[in-house]
């Protein structure tokens, strides 16, 4: 039931979705335990900035729906690796837990480091929901440039309650995977920018939580009118102050 409640992986976008961007490369990588992800990389225009940023995306997300931000920060000079967590898109495997999803972060964190030779401090974490937890475990686990943590949830057994208030308390205490952002964010090891909608389903009290446990130096952007799936013209908006933030760490 914790695996349905999670994990959403989509593999039957048509064909012509599937096409990559002209100028990206298609990459795999191993992860240590053996399941092969794919990704693609995307070289920043030049000139570029010197940041690569590494892209986690939510529970329902696959590399063409991350293609339009990607090529909106590649357009600014960051090179940008997009990827799909095991189950999903073109990987394989199944998506079982946190953990799981933690092993496939740093899979591809070390894809940048080893196989690019990119320097850990300069490479920015971007999350969306459900890849929001994996980039604060990353953040927190590796060194990093800075971290972005979109539509946020606190904890699983946050987000538990709010959809199931009925279900007893112990039940969230029994999660395998608690993605607790919270108790986790006050360990980054980079500043910390936290993007929410201000009609999000997910209450922007958790990402206020999440914004008061993190450490100096932060940010918060609160966006008026947006739902937890924002518009592109939405998302092209905040991803200005995300690329200033990249850059200037504050």
């Amino acid at each position: 039931m914790e695996r349905r409640w999670t994990f959403s992986p989509a593999r039957s976008l048509s064909a012509d979705r599937w096409q990559k961007p002209a100028d990206a490369l298609e990459v795999a990588f191993p992860t240590d335990d053996g399941v092969q992800l794919v990704g693609w990389f995307l070289a920043g225009a030049i000139p570029r900035n010197g940041v690569s940023v590494l892209a986690l995306s939510g529970s329902l997300g696959v590399l063409p729906e991350s293609v339009p931000q990607a090529q909106f920060l590649q357009s600014l000079g960051f090179n940008v690796l997009l990827f799909d967590f095991r189950g999903f898109g073109k990987s394989e495997g199944t998506s079982l837990s946190e953990a799981t999803l933690n092993v496939d972060g740093a899979a591809a964190l070390r894809y940048l480091t080893k196989e690019r030779g990119v320097d850990p401090q300069s490479i920015a974490l971007i999350g969306s929901s459900l890849g929001a937890a994996v980039a604060a475990n990353l953040a927190t686990s590796y060194p990093c440039r800075a971290v972005a943590l979109i539509g946020a949830f606190g904890s699983a057994k946050t987000q538990g309650k709010r959809i199931k208030p009925w279900m007893p308390d112990f039940v969230f205490d029994l999660l395998s995977s608690p993605l607790d952002t919270t108790a986790k964010i006050d360990r980054a090891n980079c500043p910390v920018l936290i993007v929410h909608g201000a009609d999000d389903a997910i209450p922007l009290e958790e990402a206020e939580a999440i914004f008061d446990a993190a450490p100096l130096p932060k940010r918060l952007i609160v966006i008026p009118d947006a739902e937890h799936a924002m518009s592109d013209s939405i998302v092209r908006d905040f991803l200005d102050d995300v690329a200033s933030f990249f850059i200037n760490r504050r």
